[in-house]
């Protein structure tokens, strides 16, 4: 099961060094990916063209650093609400539900169709 992420670290992390909060939430070829392209983009600021590609990539980094932390949790914390008790074809499409595998209307079509059985 995946381990808790904080957010809050993610951004941070991101805003120091960007991919660095992708590094924390696991996703280590896309922070070192991110890296490898702060990198690049500091030194074309030498030529200018750089500075934007930075600015939008250090400002993208946060962002998908916190996304990738918070999805993180939702979906841990969905995992543990998954009741023993409850029938096995119930446990599947939550359990399907909570990875992103079906959208919500998917799961609560679903649901409605193996309650009524």
């Amino acid at each position: 099961m995946a381990e808790q992420k904080s957010s809050g670290i993610a951004v941070i992390l991101s805003f120091l060094i960007p991919g660095l909060g992708q590094i924390y939430n696991g996703q280590i070829g896309k922070g070192i990916l991110f890296i490898f392209l702060s990198i690049v983009f500091g030194l074309m600021s030498i030529i200018l063209i750089g500075i934007p590609l930075y600015l939008i990539l250090w400002v993208y980094g946060m962002y998908d650093a916190y996304r990738i932390a918070e999805a993180t949790n939702s979906n841990t914390n969905s995992k543990k609400q998954i009741s023993k008790n409850e029938p096995e074809p119930l446990k599947t499409l939550k359990l399907r539900y909570a990875n992103g595998e079906i959208t919500k209307k998917q799961y609560e079509t679903k649901k409605r169709i193996l309650e009524e059985t």
